[in-house]
């Protein structure tokens, strides 16, 4: 029953963080205006909204990794 627990906390923080990230990106990212005015201005924001948000998924993995790495080391050193 504890291994159940604990991996429903992986998979709750899991989805909080997919949450969270999801808002930051449509609250923040989303409506980014564009304040350059040369010619490709908007091909520039987009690039750097698509970076960014890719950024935020690379650490959404990340964070889920080493939760997972974690539990994993403590089940197997248990």
């Amino acid at each position: 029953m504890k291994n159940v627990i604990e991996l429903s906390s992986i998979i709750f923080i899991a989805f909080l963080l997919v949450f969270l990230v999801s808002a930051i990106i449509f609250t923040i990212i989303v409506p980014l205006e564009n304040p350059f005015t040369f010619q490709f201005s908007e091909i520039l924001i987009v690039i750097l909204k698509l970076v960014v948000s890719f950024g935020l998924f690379l650490i959404w993995v990340f964070i889920i990794q080493k939760i997972i790495t974690r539990y994993l080391k403590k089940k197997l050193n248990s």
